[in-house]
This record gives C-alpha cells, structure tokens and sequence, in this order.
C-alpha cells in the first residue's frame, strides 16, 4: 500500500509537472490558443490565413494582375480571378495581411525582404479597395526605404502570383535603402506556418524555469517527510 505521505508527493509533483508548462510557457499558450481560435491574427484567424494562403498559391494560374505606376511615385495594384471563391480568398487573404503588418506581427519571418517590411510599415501607406472579382491596393511612401518597399514588394507578389508555391519557397533581400533592425537568416521556406516559428528559444528558458521549479517543489516536500 502507497504511504499517504507518498501519495501527497505524487499528487502534488503531477500538478506541478501539468499546471506549470500551460501557464508559463508563451510557446505552449501559443499553440493553446490557436487550437481555440484565439491567435494567429485578427478575430483569430491566423489558421484560416494560413489556409487561404495555400490555396492562393497553389490557384496561381487562374489569378490575373495589373500593375500600375504613377508619377508621384505611387502604385496601384489589381489582383483579381473570374473564379468567385478565389476571388474572396484574395480579398480576405490582403485585408489580414495588412492588419498583421499594422500590428507589426510576424510575417514570413525567415524572409528577410518581409522582416524588413514589417518594421518600416510606418513609412508606407496602403489604401485597399474590394472589387466585384478581387482587390485593388494602393500604395505609396513617404521615405526612400518605404518606396523601395512598395516597389519590391509589388514586384514579388506579382512573382506569387506567376509561379505560385516556386517563389513562396523563396527568401528575398531587403532593400539596400532599409536598415534592418533584426536580421533573418536566408533560408528555404519552412513546413510549419510563420506564426509558429521563431519561438524555441522561449520554450527552452521557460522549460528550464519549469525544471528547476519542480525540483525545488520535491525536494521541498522531501525535507518535510
């Protein structure tokens, strides 16, 4: 038979090991909210932005563009399908987009062209517009860095578009014009989604304040048997 004393350290060092892992591992309150619809972008839709992205690429061929570059140094863009859900995805797929940016939320964060993009959002403007059959963007600059943004940037969607899932797997420089505050390594695309990437280092410190403290908690518990 299990002493009582014993057994009171079984309970309590499986609640230690249970408990403390979802509450203070950000890697592990991640993925919990994204598994309940919390995280991964506005209203939750992380998951589904991630879904709507795939079937972009790999719908490729059936997506038309018009590129047009003003004289102020502005640029309109029009992406659209004849096909209506494609449509949609595209419509949905660019408002979520720039909400991410907005917040200043990872965004392909092994690319370093994208990392660039998200810390200079600041020095660009981006006015989107609905259309009947997709979406029309209008971008402008207020700095040098900012233009070369909108210029590259226009450039390379209009890469996703023409060879879907071949340009994805790709990582683009960023602007000479840019100063990157955080470098990203260049590398082929990764398998898991961006919104998960990037937060192993977390996961080891926290797992190891983790460790520590359930060592702590049975040698407490030791003493006193």
């Amino acid at each position: 038979m299990i002493k009582p004393r014993f057994s009171l350290l079984l309970i309590l060092v499986t609640a230690a090991v249970t408990i403390a892992p979802s509450q203070g591992c950000p890697y592990i309150r991640s993925l919990q909210e994204k598994q309940s619809g919390n995280g991964g972008g506005p209203g939750g839709g992380g998951q589904d932005n991630e879904i709507y992205v795939q079937e972009l690429l790999d719908s490729h061929s059936m997506i038309d563009r018009e590129v047009t570059h003003n004289d102020d140094g502005s640029i309109t863009t029009k992406t659209f399908s004849d096909d209506a859900q494609v449509a949609g995805w595209l419509q949905v797929h660019v408002a979520e987009m720039k909400a991410r940016v907005d917040e200043s939320m990872d965004v392909r964060s092994w690319d370093p062209f994208f990392v660039s993009l998200v810390e200079h959002h600041e020095e660009m403007s981006v006015e989107i517009s609905n259309l009947s059959n997709g979406v029309q963007v209008e971008l402008s600059a207020s700095t040098d860095c900012g233009q070369s943004l909108i210029e590259a940037h226009t450039e390379v969607v209009s890469l996703f578009v023409e060879t879907g899932r071949e340009e994805s797997s790709k990582a683009h420089d960023a602007p000479e014009a840019c100063d990157i505050m955080s470098t990203a390594s260049p590398m082929q695309a990764p398998s898991a989604p961006s919104d998960e990437i990037g937060n192993s280092t977390k996961f080891a410190s926290s797992a190891e304040s983790q460790g520590l403290f359930v060592i702590m908690l049975v040698a407490s518990i030791v003493v006193m048997l």
